[in-house]
């Protein structure tokens, strides 16, 4: 009996805490969406323009329908923005979450292989 009761319990806490921050994310996303960044550039421009400063011009960025649906994807080598993350200009639009997935392929941190010094000093500076 009493196993059932902390199960159900953690399933509920765990419901709530994942309820709790999906409105976080949310509310803070529709907050800085009316917030337009100081250079003017939509989402896409800064996306490249990122990924062109840091030797990743090989990865595309391209628009995705839906809201709040950015990624990146390792096998086609896109950053996907949803359509107002893509042509919006707000600091919402610019923001680099997704940015961070595409320099793995630069650094290559998840290899299995040895990793080459140069590519340790990177990490190291980033740290």
């Amino acid at each position: 009996m009493e196993y059932y009761f902390i199960s159900y319990s953690l399933t509920i806490v765990a419901f709530l805490l994942t309820t709790l921050a999906q409105i976080f994310i949310t509310t803070t996303y529709k907050k800085y969406s009316n917030v337009k960044n100081e250079r003017n550039m939509s989402g896409a421009e800064a996306a490249r323009e990122l990924l062109n400063k840091n030797g990743l011009g090989d990865v595309k960025v391209v628009e995705v329908s839906g809201y709040l649906t950015d990624h990146y994807d390792p096998v086609k080598k896109e950053v996907r923005l949803s359509k107002n993350n893509y042509s919006g200009t707000s600091i919402s639009s610019v923001s680099a979450m997704d940015f961070w997935a595409t320099t793995e392929h630069k650094l290559n941190y998840k290899s299995k292989n040895h990793t080459p010094e140069y590519k340790k000093k990177w990490i190291d500076t980033a740290k």
